[in-house]
């Protein structure tokens, strides 16, 4: 069987030729899109790895990975502050000159101060663009400490490729710590898609991102239809130019990891917050329910974030940083949007 499947990816690499663009995705870049031809390859590189909100990390000078030491910031009026003003590693403003070395700080909601699961520094991962038809290559590098990891393409049809939909356990063994795996695979069909974790729970803690396949223009007749019904509906200047920039991801945040949200809930059936150890005799805090008495969580609403940023209930505005996503007055536009929740619908 490993046989079979390593001679179809070696085919499918030599009948594309072996052109390769290689796309810089890292902290700096939220939307990676492959500007190749659809008959060439087109490849990402992930680095998996836990973080800490509300933090900055001073790279290493020998490459652009994440180096050890880190400060903490926090929002104040819209703008990021240290929170140590003697710290000063990374520089005592967001836009020194001494920070070009340091990542972003990511506030999320505002207000939870916990690790998360960054893919390439980011939550979320980074939006990628490929073209219908197109093969995609993905190296992955596990960096966390004691979890494996696996990535699931959400959408991908995978014809001759099962066994890199990246679901562990059953079309593949996870990804152990420190270690590497390339998925490589066709882009099909065209449309929203999206990547995200197939171990544990992972994608509620940031390990999930967009997967845009744009149509083939020519020759396609779904692509063609599509245009027909925007004209019959008197849609006539239509953008999706740049795809990655309205996309919006929706995840629902809580107070702490994954983990341990899922350690109390299937052992005691019931919730308490991560600072009230002394109050745990009493009954905890139960399910969530919607206006019309429809059970929708067995936890308290925490956060809800669009493309990894949102606000906490107990954050003023002014001291929130949303998402924005830029339009022209009297143009159309294409929104495309990614449940990536857990528990609650939106």
């Amino acid at each position: 069987m490993l046989l079979v499947q390593a001679i179809l990816v070696f085919s499918l690499l030599f009948i594309r030729g072996t052109y390769s663009e290689v796309v810089s995705c890292n902290h700096k870049t939220p939307v990676c899109q492959c500007t190749t031809a659809s008959d060439e390859v087109c490849e990402f590189n992930f680095d998996i790895e836990m973080l800490q909100t509300f933090t900055r990390y001073l790279l290493d000078e020998d490459e652009d990975s994440r180096g050890t030491a880190g400060s903490v910031w926090h929002i104040n009026n819209g703008e990021w502050e240290l929170v140590d003003p003697t710290d000063t590693l990374c520089g005592n403003s967001i836009r020194s000159e001494k920070s070009k070395r340091c990542t972003q700080p990511f506030g999320v909601d505002g207000y939870t101060f916990r690790s998360f699961i960054a893919v390439n520094g980011r939550i979320p991962g980074p939006t990628l663009i490929v073209t219908e038809g197109q093969l995609v290559k993905v190296n992955v590098i596990n960096r966390l400490a004691s979890e494996s990891v696996s990535v699931h393409w959400h959408g991908m049809h995978q014809r001759n490729s099962n066994w890199m939909d990246g679901v562990e356990h059953i079309t593949q063994c996870g990804i152990p710590p420190g270690a590497s795996f390339t998925y490589i695979f066709k882009a099909e069909p065209s449309g929203t898609h999206w990547y995200h974790s197939h171990s544990g729970a992972q994608r509620t803690d940031g390990l999930f991102g967009a997967l845009i396949v744009k149509e083939k223009e020519q020759g396609n007749a779904q692509y063609t239809a599509f245009l027909n019904k925007l004209n019959d509906m008197n849609i006539n200047n239509y953008d999706d130019e740049k795809p990655g920039d309205h996309t919006l991801t929706l995840l629902d945040w809580q107070e702490s990891s994954s983990l341990d949200l899922f350690t109390q809930i299937h052992s005691s059936i019931r919730y308490f917050e991560v600072d009230r150890a002394s109050d745990l005799s009493g009954s905890g805090a139960g399910s969530t329910y919607s206006s019309d008495g429809a059970e929708i969580g067995p936890v308290p609403y925490w956060s809800g974030l669009i493309n990894g940023r949102g606000r906490h209930n107990s954050v003023d505005y002014t001291n929130s940083i949303l998402s924005e996503f830029k339009v022209t007055a009297r143009q159309n536009y294409r929104f495309r949007l990614i449940g990536a929740q857990s528990l609650y619908a939106y």
